[in-house]
């Protein structure tokens, strides 16, 4: 049995506004914790040989990789 086509048509522009949101949000808020766990440490907690270094970096480039944080917000915007 074959499937049905897949809508291809014009409306189709991307993922749900709402999924965008969500990645934004959880983003933002793990960064938020990271940069917690950080400042609870001080400044021993920039120091290589303690796993919150690392979660503060992942967490950093998360914003990027995720799609630019701030590019997230403007097409949200947009799709409103």
């Amino acid at each position: 049995m074959l499937s049905p086509p897949v809508n291809l048509s014009p409306r189709w522009l991307g993922p749900h506004p709402a999924y965008r949101m969500a990645t934004y949000w959880m983003t933002d808020l793990a960064c938020i914790a990271a940069d917690r766990c950080l400042q609870w440490l001080g400044g021993e907690g920039y120091m290589k040989a303690y796993p919150f270094a690392h979660l503060f970096a992942d967490t950093r480039v998360l914003r990027i990789l995720a799609g630019a944080n701030e590019f997230v917000k403007e097409l949200v915007a947009r799709s409103l």
